[in-house]
């Protein structure tokens, strides 16, 4: 979605209300308030008229939240970084840690799915491992460690799902 477009359609469409006396007149302006939107609704006859979108406001991702608390600190190896990250091995008395099947080498790990969503592990051919922490359309961002050989915690690699580089996917 072009939200260049949308911005510039809103800043039009308020422009027409503000300046509109017939509008202002027989419109009536109410404010509809969501978790994913913030607007503004031209209402005439029960009929809304134009919305008016001021400012895109995405919804929180809160794992996103969680993994820029984190970037720059130490994380360790890739799987341990991404066993501790997602809280897999929490509490070891209600799953068997020992045969957990995400465990060991990045490069040994079997995905267990093809398609990314958030929240799920991303496996590199090359033997490496990361956190998919936001997606939009082809694109993912990782938050990772290790990557640079460092073990060091970095936010915000982006990879397209059509990386030639990308084993696939391990669902939690």
């Amino acid at each position: 979605m072009n939200y260049k477009l949308i911005l510039a359609t809103s800043l039009i469409i308020g422009i027409i209300i503000l300046l509109s006396p017939k509008i202002a007149v027989e419109g009536q302006i109410k404010r509809n308030t969501s978790i994913t939107e913030s607007s503004l609704l031209l209402i005439q006859n029960n009929t809304v008229k134009a919305t008016v979108n001021p400012v895109y406001e995405k919804p929180i991702n809160k794992l996103r939240e969680r993994a820029l608390q984190l970037d720059g600190q130490y994380g360790g190896q890739c799987v341990f970084f991404v066993q501790q990250f997602m809280e897999i091995f929490k509490d070891c008395s209600t799953i068997d840690c020992e045969a957990h099947p995400f465990r060991g080498y990045a490069g040994d790990i079997e995905p267990n799915s093809d398609i990314p969503k958030i929240g799920s592990a991303i496996l590199f051919d090359r033997g490496h491992t990361a956190v998919i922490i936001d997606m939009y359309k082809d694109t993912l961002e990782l938050i990772e460690s290790n990557y640079r050989f460092d073990e060091i915690i970095t936010v915000g690699r982006i990879v397209t799902t059509t990386d030639n580089n990308i084993k696939g996917y391990f669902y939690f």
